[in-house]
This record gives structure tokens, sequence and C-alpha cells, in this order.
């Protein structure tokens, strides 16, 4: 995909934006959305999206960089070290100036299985930070990795990582649907953007 294309899904988010923070009948159907997950997990262990929210948020982000760093290590590609290790933390920023801006609130806090109420809810940090590394793993996987079970297994436990990590959020009740959505979109905007830099750097090395 190249820089139309990302300009394309911007405007996509920048519309998407628009219609969930101005038409308040959007968070009505978000709730809506929160409420229905809530009733058929009912019986589901709560300690789950809790934790991909938590702890294993926090491993699952450094698996990615463990596996591919010691790639990278070991095959003395320093520059892509820099590069994939930098990804959680520009992601991080752009969706902090993204919160600042907005500030849509989060659910109502009886729906939140651990209040966070303390931070805005658009978009999904959690989901962006994940998507936008993933994302990146999957583009160096595709680039390096021989083995074709071995690939088409990190790639599929990728997106469903995603996935997950995404509807935990909404499970917990500490985002709406929307904020997944927009989380997504805009990271296959990120995605697109850092990849075609680290095809920049690859091909002036």
């Amino acid at each position: 995909m190249n820089c139309k294309n990302a300009a394309i899904l911007f405007i996509i988010f920048l519309i998407f934006s628009f219609i969930v923070l101005f038409i308040p009948y959007i968070t009505q159907v978000d709730i809506a959305c929160i409420k229905y997950v809530q009733e058929i997990l009912s019986g589901v262990n709560s300690q789950i999206p809790i934790s991909a929210g938590g702890t294993v948020f926090y491993i699952m982000l450094c698996f990615p960089l463990a596996i591919g760093n010691l790639y990278f290590l070991l095959h003395k590609m320093y520059r892509n070290i820099f590069l994939f290790s930098a990804v959680p933390f520009v992601a991080y920023f752009i969706n902090s100036i993204i919160k600042t801006i907005v500030q849509r609130p989060r659910p109502p806090i009886e729906l939140q299985f651990e209040e966070h109420m303390s931070s805005s809810s658009y978009v999904s940090r959690h989901t962006f930070v994940t998507a936008c590394l993933f994302g990146v793993f999957v583009y160096f996987v595709c680039q390096y990795c021989k083995n074709k079970f071995l690939k088409y297994i990190l790639i599929g436990l990728s997106f469903i990582w995603v996935l997950f990590e995404g509807f935990s959020r909404v499970w917990m009740g500490v985002h709406n649907p929307t904020d997944v959505i927009g989380a997504l979109i805009l990271a296959c905007v990120f995605l697109i953007f850092y990849i075609r830099l680290i095809q920049k750097l690859s091909s002036n090395n």
C-alpha cells in the first residue's frame, strides 16, 4: 500500500471520528454493544479481559520485540532493532496527542470492570499500540521468516491477539467499540507510513 492509500484511510478515520464524536446516537449504540457483550460473557471469568489489559498486555508487547530484536542482533541488523523497538513508543505518543485533543469520555463507570476515569477514551491506546507493534512484527516476519509454517503461525497469532486485545477493552467496559475501530483504522495509517520508512531506510543502506 502506498501513501495514497494511507491518505484515503486517514480521511476515513477523520470522517469516522467526526461521526463518533458529534452524533450522540453512536455512543448509545456503543453502550448497548458493551452491555450485550458483558451479558453473553457473564459466565466467563472477568480476569481474562482484565489480564489482557494489564500483565498479559505488557508480556505480549515484549514477545514480538524479544523475537524480532534477537533475530536482528544475531544478523547485525542494528537499524532494525532501533526501528522496531521505537514502534510502541511512537504509537503511545501519537495516541496521547489524539486523546488530549479529543477528550471523549469513557463508558459509564457502572460498566467498567476496573475504574478508568483518568483518561479519555478515543482512540483505544491498548488496541492502537498493539496493532502498530504486531503490524510491524508481521511485516518483518514476512520479510525474514523462511519457514512457511512458522510464518503463518506467527501471522495468525498476531492477528488474533490484536483483535482480542481490542475486544477485551470493550468486554471490560473501559472502551466503546468505536474507540477500538478508530484505533484499528488509525493503526493501518501508521503502518503504511512506518513500513515505507523502514523500506526507504533499507534501500538507502
